[in-house]
């Protein structure tokens, strides 16, 4: 019986050289004595990939490795066999004589062939290993096109080798660039992929991008319809075509950062990542403006920094999941190691044979970059820094590089640095071998500042164990380099990641991460504040120091797109104040009178309520009432406590007192709504939303009836309670906005219980304030006085 079988796709776009850029594939015939006998004559049918460096034959016998034919060893340019054997017989200075003969009598020659003194030999038989270099006498190579013009072929051919040649004066990248878009603007999307023939294009047409992985770039043409989104990409390397991704499944939606040019977009799902960078910020936005629109409410974007801002403070997220969104709010993607995610190192004791997670000496200073943590050397970097002129730095490496990341990620991503290497691993003494050696080096060593990534928080232990079993070579004191050494308090890897983990997320990091997330992604990552922390790197890590466009010289450029993609990049600053830090684990009303321990599910539950107090207190001494809080212990047997349930659908952020109505308070909270509360009847009057995020703070403009009020969203918006209008004013910084609230927060938290001129006053109780006894609860407190 006869089958129809898929031939097994071999080649990778990992098989290029790093900065390689790939062009076209043809089918083909090569003729080649064979590398190893060379009495063996070799006719084998395949593919040629054409490269901005090399061309690269892969056989159809899948028994047969690939062979990679670089530039750089050629003899000459690769001609038709007619060239060649003019160049042979005549010399270079009569090939043009015999080329006019020939050309007039029609035989220009089927054959493309080039002499050259090495091939590379790619192992595709197994796991990914290093390179084997084959070094020979000149030989030929020929290469027989079967469906393709032997003279469209060599033009492209002859105009990558050029620009190889003068790769030392040209900024090859970009001519490369140039020469796919040529050759591609006549091509158009293929609309039988659509997945309904309703499908409508939303966009003013389509648009070529490359979509972003690590270590590749693939040429393509972005479809959006009302529908989906749609890849299809230009050259047949992928394993499919087209990518799809329906508009309704896209979880996250952000813009990205490309090589220091605002050019990129990445759209996430539960399954699948596409990161696209175009060749203009016009086209990025006309394509990010389009989805906005049709993505889901809950999608995550730019804008819901706020939100999970406040879930991570009030501990509905985790500390690990709030740092990844904060990474990706911040141009880091897993699809472009050169602004991969980074986390930071936690634990400092690999020594012990045991951990305690409860003594706080075993953690880092999160109140310090890298960098900073060893006096020292700390000392080293400001002598430097005082004796530069411009474009001062305190660290000339960074705590974020491609190369830094592929080293973690050798054991389950070995062809990454197969790539970097130019088909090699590193040293064995170089490669990430143990975890108290990297850190010994992170704060020891002048030239290493780095961070971690998120897999040191994750459960896949394969960047650890050497599962694939790979060849990483002996280590100068013979030990070979094999799984990553563990500190003596894990027992394996997985308890490893699972201690690391349970540290990310204890309470001494959770009452101390925001400082370090004002070093990486805060007011301290620029700037005065940057100097006084000790927290200033190269000048051309941070965004906006540089526009690769306006520079003319090529080879600066090229320079600086090196500089760029090698040597880090600084992430998107998204604070521009100190953050905020996070609300404590155990709430202050828990232990009051009348008031039972919460559980975080009960506490959850009760969140947009209000509650009243009592306090009893003889009249007679109304004027003389001592001075004190609601938390001062002694006055805590005083308290009688009732509610008014469900006021807002989640917590209340907001609350004023409404002057010549004792009994009514005008509310906002995080469900984007102002109301007023009648406490007597223990009901809502008015109500009316004001947007869609939280309400953070507002106050009382006229009359008690108009009100400022600052969103989540940092539009400052007029509020009328009257004729329950609201009108956009004005903007304000968001995390100003914070502050003037926590301002408000920290007036009400220390006002006196006595006040003589009034029964009772009102008194907001928000999670934005910290006490040293743990978490606010995010309820209305009316403390009634008679």
């Amino acid at each position: 019986m006869l089958s129809l079988q898929t031939k097994r796709k071999r080649f990778n776009l990992l098989h290029l050289q790093e900065d390689e850029i790939y062009t076209k594939e043809f089918s083909c015939e090569v003729e080649y004595d064979d590398f190893a006998n060379p009495e063996v004559k070799r006719t084998e049918p395949g593919k040629i990939h054409v490269c901005s460096r090399s061309l690269i034959f892969e056989p159809d016998k899948t028994v047969l490795n690939i062979y990679k034919f670089m530039f750089r060893d050629m003899t000459g340019c690769p001609v038709t066999q007619i060239e060649l054997d003019a160049k042979d017989s005549l010399g270079d200075s009569n090939i043009n004589k015999l080329l006019d003969r020939s050309v007039s009598k029609g035989a220009t020659g089927d054959l493309i062939v080039f002499k050259t003194k090495k091939v590379v030999e790619v192992n595709v038989q197994g796991v990914p290993s290093p390179h084997k270099v084959i070094e020979m006498a000149p030989r030929v190579i020929s290469i027989r096109p079967l469906f393709e013009k032997v003279s469209t072929i060599l033009s492209l051919v002859n105009r990558l080798f050029n620009l190889f040649q003068s790769n030392a004066t040209t900024d090859t990248d970009d001519e490369v660039h140039k020469i796919i878009l040529g050759d591609i603007k006549n091509v158009r999307f293929n609309t039988s992929y659509l997945e309904s023939v309703s499908e409508k294009l939303i966009l003013k047409s389509q648009v070529f991008v490359r979509r972003i992985l690590p270590m590749v770039n693939i040429y393509g043409i972005l479809y959006v319809t009302n529908a989906n989104v749609y890849f299809q990409t230009l050259h047949t390397v992928a394993s499919k075509p087209i990518k799809r991704l329906a508009i309704t499944d896209i979880t996250e939606l952000y813009r990205r950062r490309f090589e220091q040019k605002q050019i990129g977009i990445e759209l996430t799902s539960a399954k699948k990542t596409y990161f696209f960078a175009f060749d203009a910020e016009e086209q990025r936005e006309e394509v990010y403006q389009t989805l906005l629109k049709k993505v889901k409410a809950e999608t995550l974007t730019e804008t819901s920094l706020e939100k999970l801002l406040i879930r991570w403070q009030n501990r509905e997220i985790s500390n690990f999941e709030y740092l990844m969104h904060l990474n990706f709010a911040a141009y880091r993607s897993f699809s472009d190691l050169t602004q991969y995610p980074v986390f930071p190192w936690i634990i400092i004791d690999y020594e012990n044979p045991t951990i305690d997670l409860n003594d706080t000496r075993i953690f880092r200073d999160l109140t310090k970059p890298i960098g900073a943590l060893n006096p020292k050397r700390l000392h080293e970097y400001q002598e430097r820094f005082k004796e530069m002129s411009q474009h001062k730095f305190l660290y000339g490496t960074h705590y974020s590089t491609p190369g830094y990341v592929i080293g973690y990620l050798v054991r389950n991503h070995p062809e990454y640095m197969l790539k970097l290497q130019s088909g090699r691993f590193d040293k064995p003494d170089r490669l990430f071998w143990g975890i108290r050696k990297d850190w010994n080096n992170c704060i020891n060593n002048p030239a290493i500042v780095k961070e971690l990534i998120p897999q040191f928080y994750m459960e896949d232990d394969s960047f650890l164990v050497n599962y694939l079993k790979l060849d990483l070579g002996i280590r100068q004191n013979g030990k070979r380099v094999d799984d990553v050494k563990l500190p003596k308090w894990a027992k394996n890897a997985k308890e490893y990641l699972a201690i690391n983990r349970a540290a990310l997320e204890s309470e001494y990091v959770s009452a101390h991460l925001h400082y370090w997330i004002d070093l990486i992604f805060g007011y301290k990552q620029r700037g005065p504040q940057a100097i006084e922390s000790d927290n200033v790197f190269h000048y051309l890590t941070y965004e906006g120091m540089v526009d690769l466009d306006s520079v003319t010289d090529q080879i600066e450029r090229k320079g600086l797109r090196v500089q760029i993609n090698e040597f880090g990049q600084t992430p998107k600053q998204l604070f521009r104040i100190p953050h905020p830090s996070r609300f404590a684990g155990v709430s202050p009303f828990n232990g009051f009178p009348g008031s039972p321990v919460k559980t975080e599910e009960e506490s959850k539950e009760n969140y947009g309520n209000i509650a009243q107090s009592s306090i009893q207190e003889d009249n007679q001494h109304r004027g003389n009432v001592k001075k004190e809080t609601i938390w001062d212990p002694e006055s805590r047997s005083r308290y009688t406590f009732s509610g008014i349930s469900k006021v807002h659908k989640s917590l209340v952020s907001y609350l004023h007192f409404l002057e010549g109505d004792e009994d009514k308070v005008v509310s906002g909270g995080h469900d984007g709504y102002l109301k007023v509360v009648d406490l007597a009847a223990r009901s809502v009057g008015k109500s009316f939303k004001v947007c869609d995020l939280a309400i953070s703070c507002g106050s009382s403009i006229r009359d008690e009836e108009v009100f400022a009020v600052i969103p989540c969203n940092s539009g400052l918006r007029r509020a009328s309670l009257e004729v329950m209008t609201i009108t956009c004013t004005s903007s304000i910084s968001t995390m100003e906005a914070q502050l003037i609230l926590s301002w408000q927060l920290m007036m009400i938290l220390f006002l006196p219980l006595s006040i003589p001129h009034r029964r009772s006053f009102s008194l907001l109780v928000h999670g934005t304030a910290l006490l040293s006894n743990g978490k606010l609860e995010m309820e209305l407190l009316t403390i009634n006085m008679r």
